[in-house]
C-alpha cells in the first residue's frame, strides 16, 4: 500500500485534493475520529469532538481558521485547537497532517484515559448507604 509501513504512525484518510478549501470532512481512523480542514490550501487535523458536550463536530462549518460546532456554536482554531468561542473553554486535540503518494495522512493519537488522582478510598464511602 504505497509508503505505509508498520512503523509509520500516519494513517491515510483521503485522496489528495478531496477536501476543498474552506471545508472540513470527518474520518474514522484506527483509535478514533478526526476532522480534516482545508484553510486556504493548508490542511489541519483536529479531534472530531466538541469539548463542550463531547459530541462529534462532524458537520461543522469552517470560518477562516475556526471550526464551529453545529450544536451550540462553540468554535475552535484548527491550527492550535484553542477554543475561540463559548460555550467551549477547553481546546481540542490537533494532529500532524501530511500529503504523501497522493493521499492525505493524519498522525492520530487516541486520547489517554484519565487516571485516578488518588488510590486512597473516598472518605465518604459508605455514608448514607
Amino acid at each position: 500500500m504505497g509508503t505505509e509501513t508498520h512503523d509509520d504512525p500516519f494513517q491515510r484518510v483521503a485522496p489528495e485534493g478531496s477536501i476543498e478549501p474552506g471545508t472540513c470532512r470527518d474520518f474514522a481512523v484506527v483509535g478514533g475520529h478526526v476532522l480534516v480542514c482545508n484553510v486556504d490550501g493548508a490542511l489541519y487535523a483536529v479531534a472530531d469532538i466538541c469539548t463542550h458536550d463531547g459530541a462529534p463536530l462532524g458537520d461543522a462549518q469552517l470560518f477562516d481558521c475556526n471550526v464551529e460546532c453545529p450544536r451550540h456554536g462553540a468554535t475552535f482554531d484548527v491550527r492550535s485547537g484553542k477554543a475561540t468561542a463559548l460555550p467551549a473553554v477547553r481546546p481540542i486535540a490537533t494532529y500532524p497532517v501530511r500529503v504523501t503518494g497522493g493521499y492525505i495522512e493524519v498522525q492520530f493519537q487516541a486520547p489517554k484515559k484519565a487516571r485516578p488522582t488518588s488510590s486512597r478510598p473516598s472518605p465518604f464511602r459508605g455514608l448514607n448507604q
